[in-house]
């Protein structure tokens, strides 16, 4: 239940501040190098992860007038299930997961029509969907994404982006949860709409 209300609560702030966006960004791409960590009191384990998919909608605006290479907004990634490598440390091989960060996001370049960009990313990343939900509570945590884009004519867009993720997950009957950490190169592709 908690989940939801942030995730209703989230989305209401997300689509207020993509309707003061004068630019919208939507992304597909693929995440590569993935490393999951667990850690619960002083036992921990960490695991590769294969690579998987996700896809994003940003919404960016100037901050300053006159100051055009600046851009601010809000973003929201959805991460298609991602599977830990067969090769790790956990008791368990296969093991699925995803989060859902929901951030803001500023986005600088040197000048308003230079191509290349640097850019953070930081906000809140729920897990959602995860198989064994019956037997386990999860929560989210704090995501943290820096990067650097590049925009191509005609609006489109490639980024290198790194993202660290966080949150817990609790098993049934158990009194402490164990804290996930997630990290993950991903390779964007996508195109800029100017409203």
């Amino acid at each position: 239940m908690k989940k939801l209300v942030v995730l209703a609560l989230s989305m209401v702030f997300f689509t207020g501040a993509a309707f003061a966006a004068k630019s919208v960004n939507l992304k597909a791409g693929f995440d590569t190098f993935g490393n999951l960590g667990l850690k619960q009191d002083n036992n921990e384990a960490s695991a590769l992860v294969d690579t998987a998919f996700s896809v994003a909608i940003e919404g960016l605006s100037k901050v300053v007038e006159g100051m055009d290479n600046l851009k601010v907004g809000v973003g929201l990634e959805y991460q298609f299930f991602r599977q830990i490598n067969e090769n790790n440390d956990f008791g368990y091989a296969g093991m699925k997961y995803r989060f859902i960060p929901i951030y803001l996001t500023a986005q600088y370049s040197p000048s308003e029509n230079y191509p290349i960009y640097v850019k953070g990313n930081l906000g809140y990343s729920l897990i959602l969907d995860v198989p064994q939900r019956d037997r386990a509570e999860t929560n989210g945590g704090l995501y943290l994404g820096a990067g650097v884009g590049y925009e191509c004519k005609y609006g489109f867009i490639v980024e290198l982006m790194y993202g660290m993720y966080s949150g817990s997950i609790k098993a049934l009957g158990e009194t402490k949860a164990m804290d996930l950490s997630y990290s993950k190169l991903g390779i964007n592709f996508g195109y800029k709409f100017d409203i």
